[in-house]
Protein backbone atom coordinates (compact mmCIF):
# COMPACT_ATOMS: atom_id res chain seq x y z
CA UNK A 1 0.00 0.00 0.00
CA UNK A 2 1.59 3.35 -0.77
CA UNK A 3 1.89 5.47 2.38
CA UNK A 4 0.14 8.75 2.58
CA UNK A 5 2.89 11.38 1.86
CA UNK A 6 3.97 9.20 -1.16
CA UNK A 7 4.22 10.47 -4.74
CA UNK A 8 4.64 8.78 -8.37
CA UNK A 9 7.96 10.73 -10.19
CA UNK A 10 7.12 10.16 -13.91
CA UNK A 11 10.77 10.52 -14.21
CA UNK A 12 12.27 7.82 -11.98
CA UNK A 13 8.61 5.63 -12.76
CA UNK A 14 8.09 4.97 -9.06
CA UNK A 15 6.79 6.26 -6.05
CA UNK A 16 8.96 8.05 -3.78
CA UNK A 17 7.94 8.31 -0.18
CA UNK A 18 7.63 11.51 1.13
CA UNK A 19 7.84 13.00 -2.22
CA UNK A 20 9.34 16.93 -2.30
CA UNK A 21 10.13 17.60 -5.61
CA UNK A 22 12.36 17.04 -8.66
CA UNK A 23 15.65 19.05 -8.55
CA UNK A 24 16.68 19.76 -12.43
CA UNK A 25 19.80 21.12 -11.34
CA UNK A 26 21.05 17.78 -9.16
CA UNK A 27 18.98 15.81 -11.63
CA UNK A 28 17.54 13.76 -9.31
CA UNK A 29 14.30 13.30 -7.35
CA UNK A 30 14.34 15.10 -3.64
CA UNK A 31 11.93 12.35 -1.05
CA UNK A 32 12.55 11.10 2.14
CA UNK A 33 15.32 9.51 1.55
CA UNK A 34 17.76 12.36 0.33
CA UNK A 35 15.88 15.09 1.71
CA UNK A 36 18.09 16.24 4.85
CA UNK A 37 21.24 15.69 2.83
CA UNK A 38 19.26 18.07 0.19
CA UNK A 39 19.18 20.95 3.15
CA UNK A 40 22.74 20.33 3.97
CA UNK A 41 23.95 20.96 0.29
CA UNK A 42 22.01 24.24 0.69
CA UNK A 43 23.57 25.36 3.67
CA UNK A 44 27.07 24.67 2.87
CA UNK A 45 26.40 26.27 -0.50
CA UNK A 46 25.30 28.52 0.57
CA UNK A 47 27.92 29.65 3.13
CA UNK A 48 30.51 28.84 0.51
CA UNK A 49 28.82 31.67 -1.43
CA UNK A 50 29.00 34.23 1.24
CA UNK A 51 33.06 32.85 1.59
CA UNK A 52 33.33 33.42 -2.02
CA UNK A 53 31.67 37.27 -1.72
CA UNK A 54 33.70 38.16 0.95
CA UNK A 55 37.16 37.20 -0.60
CA UNK A 56 36.10 38.85 -3.78
CA UNK A 57 35.22 42.23 -2.23
CA UNK A 58 38.39 41.99 -0.16
CA UNK A 59 40.86 40.77 -3.25
CA UNK A 60 38.72 44.21 -5.28
CA UNK A 61 39.75 46.36 -2.12
CA UNK A 62 43.66 45.01 -2.82
CA UNK A 63 44.26 45.81 -6.09
CA UNK A 64 42.54 49.12 -5.87
CA UNK A 65 45.21 49.77 -3.31
CA UNK A 66 47.96 48.64 -5.59
CA UNK A 67 46.58 50.56 -8.51
CA UNK A 68 46.85 53.41 -6.58
CA UNK A 69 50.55 52.76 -5.69
CA UNK A 70 51.35 52.27 -9.02
CA UNK A 71 49.71 55.28 -10.21
CA UNK A 72 51.82 57.52 -7.67
CA UNK A 73 54.98 55.52 -8.51
CA UNK A 74 54.48 56.44 -12.46
CA UNK A 75 53.85 60.09 -11.56
CA UNK A 76 56.77 60.25 -9.21
CA UNK A 77 54.68 61.63 -6.28
CA UNK A 78 56.42 59.13 -4.01
CA UNK A 79 59.99 59.55 -5.60
CA UNK A 80 62.11 56.45 -5.75
CA UNK A 81 60.50 54.74 -2.28
CA UNK A 82 57.37 54.62 -4.42
CA UNK A 83 59.72 52.86 -7.54
CA UNK A 84 60.61 50.20 -4.79
CA UNK A 85 57.38 49.35 -3.58
CA UNK A 86 56.10 49.06 -6.91
CA UNK A 87 58.57 47.10 -8.02
CA UNK A 88 57.75 44.67 -4.94
CA UNK A 89 54.60 44.63 -5.87
CA UNK A 90 54.55 43.48 -9.09
CA UNK A 91 56.93 40.51 -7.87
CA UNK A 92 55.47 39.12 -4.93
CA UNK A 93 53.18 36.15 -5.96
CA UNK A 94 51.00 37.05 -3.29
CA UNK A 95 50.25 40.83 -4.93
CA UNK A 96 47.03 41.36 -6.66
CA UNK A 97 48.60 42.40 -9.80
CA UNK A 98 51.30 39.33 -9.70
CA UNK A 99 49.67 37.44 -12.94
CA UNK A 100 50.72 40.90 -15.13
CA UNK A 101 54.48 41.27 -16.15
CA UNK A 102 56.39 43.96 -14.41
CA UNK A 103 56.09 46.82 -17.17
CA UNK A 104 52.19 46.37 -17.20
CA UNK A 105 51.82 46.74 -13.75
CA UNK A 106 50.29 50.42 -14.31
CA UNK A 107 46.58 51.61 -13.83
CA UNK A 108 45.19 49.64 -16.67
CA UNK A 109 46.28 46.58 -15.67
CA UNK A 110 44.83 47.11 -12.19
CA UNK A 111 41.66 48.13 -13.85
CA UNK A 112 41.27 45.03 -15.84
CA UNK A 113 41.81 42.82 -12.71
CA UNK A 114 38.95 44.68 -10.98
CA UNK A 115 36.81 44.24 -13.82
CA UNK A 116 37.20 40.47 -13.70
CA UNK A 117 36.49 40.40 -9.53
CA UNK A 118 33.46 42.25 -10.18
CA UNK A 119 32.40 40.24 -12.97
CA UNK A 120 32.69 37.45 -10.67
CA UNK A 121 31.59 39.43 -7.50
CA UNK A 122 28.06 40.07 -9.46
CA UNK A 123 27.79 35.95 -10.49
CA UNK A 124 28.36 35.36 -7.10
CA UNK A 125 25.71 37.40 -5.55
CA UNK A 126 23.17 36.51 -8.42
CA UNK A 127 23.72 33.07 -7.28
CA UNK A 128 24.08 33.85 -3.83
CA UNK A 129 20.40 35.60 -3.49
CA UNK A 130 18.85 32.14 -5.78
CA UNK A 131 20.32 29.99 -2.79
CA UNK A 132 19.13 32.26 -0.06
CA UNK A 133 15.74 32.00 -1.34
CA UNK A 134 15.69 28.46 -2.08
CA UNK A 135 16.92 27.52 1.58
CA UNK A 136 15.02 29.98 3.28
CA UNK A 137 11.86 28.05 1.11
CA UNK A 138 12.92 24.74 2.25
CA UNK A 139 13.81 25.42 5.79
CA UNK A 140 10.05 27.80 6.16
CA UNK A 141 8.86 24.68 4.41
CA UNK A 142 10.58 21.72 6.79
CA UNK A 143 9.90 23.78 9.79
CA UNK A 144 6.02 23.50 9.24
CA UNK A 145 6.33 19.75 8.43
CA UNK A 146 5.40 20.23 5.16
CA UNK A 147 7.09 19.29 1.30
CA UNK A 148 7.00 21.49 -1.91
CA UNK A 149 4.68 19.31 -3.37
CA UNK A 150 2.00 19.29 -0.12
CA UNK A 151 2.81 23.18 0.29
CA UNK A 152 1.67 24.09 -3.52
CA UNK A 153 -0.88 21.08 -3.62
CA UNK A 154 -2.43 21.03 -0.21
CA UNK A 155 -5.77 21.27 -1.52
CA UNK A 156 -5.23 17.96 -3.61
CA UNK A 157 -4.43 16.26 -0.39
CA UNK A 158 -7.69 15.46 2.57
CA UNK A 159 -5.21 14.53 5.22
CA UNK A 160 -4.39 17.84 4.78
CA UNK A 161 -7.67 19.37 5.53
CA UNK A 162 -10.12 19.87 8.07
CA UNK A 163 -13.69 19.26 8.20
CA UNK A 164 -14.29 22.49 6.73
CA UNK A 165 -11.76 22.14 3.94
CA UNK A 166 -9.46 24.04 5.36
CA UNK A 167 -5.41 23.80 6.00
CA UNK A 168 -4.64 21.44 8.99
CA UNK A 169 -1.25 19.62 9.11
CA UNK A 170 -1.26 16.41 11.12
CA UNK A 171 2.38 15.92 10.68
CA UNK A 172 3.15 19.11 12.31
CA UNK A 173 5.29 18.27 15.75
CA UNK A 174 6.36 21.93 16.62
CA UNK A 175 8.88 24.29 14.52
CA UNK A 176 12.24 23.21 16.08
CA UNK A 177 10.93 19.30 16.31
CA UNK A 178 9.90 19.52 12.36
CA UNK A 179 13.57 21.41 11.73
CA UNK A 180 15.28 18.55 13.28
CA UNK A 181 13.14 15.89 11.44
CA UNK A 182 14.06 16.73 8.25
CA UNK A 183 17.85 17.66 8.72
CA UNK A 184 18.26 14.32 10.08
CA UNK A 185 18.23 10.67 8.17
CA UNK A 186 15.72 8.75 8.41
CA UNK A 187 15.52 5.73 10.77
CA UNK A 188 12.93 2.46 10.71
CA UNK A 189 11.28 2.32 7.60
CA UNK A 190 13.03 5.25 5.90
CA UNK A 191 9.76 6.82 5.25
CA UNK A 192 11.01 10.29 6.82
CA UNK A 193 9.24 12.70 8.83
CA UNK A 194 11.45 12.02 12.11
CA UNK A 195 10.17 10.55 15.13
CA UNK A 196 7.32 12.37 15.57
CA UNK A 197 5.96 11.01 11.95
CA UNK A 198 7.04 7.85 12.93
CA UNK A 199 4.80 8.14 16.08
CA UNK A 200 1.97 8.74 14.55
CA UNK A 201 2.42 6.36 11.85
CA UNK A 202 3.19 3.18 14.49
CA UNK A 203 -0.32 4.57 16.37
CA UNK A 204 -2.37 4.84 13.32
CA UNK A 205 -1.19 0.78 13.05
CA UNK A 206 -2.21 -0.45 16.37
CA UNK A 207 -5.73 1.32 14.93
CA UNK A 208 -5.69 -1.13 12.08
CA UNK A 209 -4.14 -4.30 12.33
CA UNK A 210 -5.06 -6.36 15.83
CA UNK A 211 -2.36 -7.83 18.15
CA UNK A 212 -0.02 -4.02 17.83
CA UNK A 213 -0.09 -3.03 21.10
CA UNK A 214 -3.07 -2.83 23.90
CA UNK A 215 -5.88 -2.32 21.61
CA UNK A 216 -4.74 -5.14 19.57
CA UNK A 217 -4.34 -7.60 22.63
CA UNK A 218 -7.99 -6.60 23.75
CA UNK A 219 -9.59 -7.59 20.32
CA UNK A 220 -7.31 -10.72 20.39
CA UNK A 221 -8.84 -11.50 23.51
CA UNK A 222 -12.69 -10.64 23.07
CA UNK A 223 -12.15 -12.84 19.39
CA UNK A 224 -11.11 -15.60 22.04
CA UNK A 225 -14.24 -15.29 24.11
CA UNK A 226 -16.23 -15.30 21.19
CA UNK A 227 -14.38 -18.87 19.74
CA UNK A 228 -15.05 -20.56 23.54
CA UNK A 229 -18.83 -19.05 23.25
CA UNK A 230 -19.60 -20.34 19.97
CA UNK A 231 -18.40 -23.76 20.77
CA UNK A 232 -20.19 -23.81 24.16
CA UNK A 233 -23.49 -22.63 22.68
CA UNK A 234 -26.62 -25.44 22.67
CA UNK A 235 -26.65 -25.14 19.11
CA UNK A 236 -23.50 -26.87 18.68
CA UNK A 237 -23.68 -29.52 21.05
CA UNK A 238 -25.76 -33.06 20.12
CA UNK A 239 -29.55 -33.22 21.20
CA UNK A 240 -30.20 -35.23 24.06
CA UNK A 241 -32.84 -37.81 24.45
CA UNK A 242 -33.63 -41.41 22.40
CA UNK A 243 -33.06 -41.78 18.71
CA UNK A 244 -34.30 -45.01 18.66
CA UNK A 245 -37.74 -46.48 18.63
CA UNK A 246 -39.42 -43.75 19.73
CA UNK A 247 -38.18 -41.39 17.50
CA UNK A 248 -39.71 -43.93 14.79
CA UNK A 249 -43.04 -44.32 16.62
CA UNK A 250 -43.51 -40.22 16.66
CA UNK A 251 -42.43 -40.16 13.04
CA UNK A 252 -45.38 -42.50 12.18
CA UNK A 253 -47.93 -40.51 14.55
CA UNK A 254 -46.92 -37.17 14.20
CA UNK A 255 -43.82 -36.98 12.86
CA UNK A 256 -44.46 -33.88 10.21
CA UNK A 257 -45.08 -31.80 13.50
CA UNK A 258 -42.08 -31.95 15.60
CA UNK A 259 -39.80 -31.76 12.96
CA UNK A 260 -41.83 -28.30 12.08
CA UNK A 261 -41.22 -27.61 15.94
CA UNK A 262 -37.26 -29.17 15.54
CA UNK A 263 -36.93 -26.50 12.74
CA UNK A 264 -38.62 -23.88 14.30
CA UNK A 265 -36.22 -24.44 17.64
CA UNK A 266 -32.76 -24.46 15.27
CA UNK A 267 -34.21 -21.38 13.98
CA UNK A 268 -34.47 -19.50 16.85
CA UNK A 269 -30.98 -20.61 17.99
CA UNK A 270 -29.39 -19.55 14.75
CA UNK A 271 -31.39 -16.08 15.55
CA UNK A 272 -29.94 -15.86 18.87
CA UNK A 273 -26.45 -16.77 17.73
CA UNK A 274 -26.18 -14.40 15.40
CA UNK A 275 -26.83 -11.41 17.71
CA UNK A 276 -24.44 -12.40 20.11
CA UNK A 277 -21.65 -12.25 17.40
CA UNK A 278 -23.09 -9.06 16.42
CA UNK A 279 -23.08 -7.65 20.04
CA UNK A 280 -19.56 -9.33 20.32
CA UNK A 281 -17.83 -7.76 16.97
CA UNK A 282 -19.98 -4.58 17.77
CA UNK A 283 -17.97 -4.57 21.38
CA UNK A 284 -14.43 -5.17 19.65
CA UNK A 285 -14.61 -2.35 16.97
CA UNK A 286 -15.68 -0.06 19.94
CA UNK A 287 -13.24 -1.05 22.01
CA UNK A 288 -10.44 -1.05 19.11
CA UNK A 289 -11.51 2.96 18.33
CA UNK A 290 -11.01 4.36 21.74
CA UNK A 291 -7.27 2.91 21.90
Amino acid sequence: MRPVRAKHCPRLGRCVALYDHRCPWLGCTIGGGNRHAFLWFLVLETLAVVVAAVAAVARLRAVGAAAAAAEGAAAGVAGAAAATTTATTTSDPTSPLSGFPSDTATTAAAVEAALWIAAFLVADLFVLFSLAALLGTQLWQASRALTTNEAANWRRYPHLQDRRGKFSNPHDEGCWSNLVSAMTPPKGDGLGGGAGERRRRQRQQQQRKPGWGTGGAAQQQQQIQLQVRRRQHPSNQKPHGDDGGDGEEEQGHGGSHQQQQQQHRRRVQQQQQQQTERELLLGAARGGSAV
